[in-house]
């Protein structure tokens, strides 16, 4: 008969120095991405305006936010009367860099919703590449062009060289979201599993926070991009100590690969490795890679859309 995968886990180790080093490494690969997903609240923050000194047009004391009576009162007066003022939050961002103030003002929300437009283009794409080709195969392409693309935009020197360069970064957000969350489960036993995510998630939590904090200390945006991205390029390394799902292994006729992960994990976690052989799934070949096989069980389709419904 032969056991299943979570039964030799059982056996090898549910939560063992395996599992908490990948899950180290896990949770450092999501920073770039929660970076990515969030950092635009900083990045394209509004500064207040004031009247330039001696100003012949523009006469109005103090300074000006969203919302004030006077606010867009320098849309009506020359781009030479006013200028932005000084204040606790950031000192430049792309909203002062590329003046995306009165007519242009859209373009600022623009930046921040062309990246949530990529995601939803190509999400579906990359779950389908991921289950053709496995998790790494889509996991460290897509961090690696995520930092390099998000790196550029520290320079963009136009804002549609900037808005494009958000576009891409978005299109391969949850290739790399998905593929952790996704193996992030695949290497501990049952009993840990919903632990695995909670530990991932509550990572990305800590990570808003650093976030925070280096916007805190850094108020341009230029820097801000950089430091969300150039230092975890490191993350690439752990490309070399990932290994690939067991599950998908054995889905995809590969059970000598699986076998071999099982074992890696056994020497680590220093357990026995089981006598019994792998179990091999049957899985039809009609039934592979066909997105109708979520809809297959009521259950699975209830699940499917709470999972919507949060994300």
């Amino acid at each position: 008969m032969g056991k299943t995968v979570d039964e030799i886990l059982e056996q090898i180790g549910q939560m063992g120095r395996f599992q908490i080093s990948r899950l180290s490494m896990f949770c450092f690969l999501m920073s770039p991405a929660i970076f990515q997903l969030l950092n635009m609240y900083y990045l394209a923050a509004e500064a207040p305006w004031q009247c330039v000194k001696n100003s012949t047009e523009c006469k109005l004391n103090g300074s000006f936010v969203a919302g004030d009576y006077d606010y867009d009162f320098r849309c009506k007066i020359n781009r030479s009367e006013w200028e932005y003022a000084r204040y606790e939050g950031p000192h430049d961002s792309i909203v002062s860099e590329f003046d995306l103030v009165c007519d242009q003002a859209a373009y600022g929300s623009l930046a921040i919703s062309i990246s949530a437009i990529g995601e939803a283009i190509f999400s579906i794409p990359l779950g389908l590449l991921s289950d053709r080709y496995g998790r790494l195969w889509t996991l460290y392409p897509c961090l690696f062009i995520m930092i390099t693309v998000g790196f550029a935009s520290a320079f963009a020197t136009k804002y549609w060289h900037y808005l494009v360069s958000r576009l891409f970064s978005g299109a391969v957000m949850f290739g790399v979201l998905y593929s952790i969350s996704s193996l992030s489960g695949e290497f501990v036993g049952p009993r840990y599993r919903p632990l695995s995510q909670i530990v991932t998630w509550t990572a990305a939590t800590f990570e808003l926070l650093i976030l925070t904090l280096m916007a805190y200390f850094v108020r341009t945006w230029r820097t801000l991009t950089i430091l969300c991205t150039a230092p975890w390029i490191v993350g690439l390394v752990f490309a070399k100590f990932t290994q690939e799902s067991s599950r998908w292994y054995l889905t995809h006729d590969k059970a000598d690969k699986a076998e071999k992960n099982l074992r890696e994990i056994a020497k680590v976690n220093r357990k026995k490795y089981p006598d019994e052989k792998l179990k091999i799934p049957e899985v039809s070949q009609e039934s592979r890679f066909n997105c109708l096989a979520l809809f297959s069980s009521l259950t699975l389709v209830i699940s499917i859309l709470i999972q919507a419904f949060v994300w």
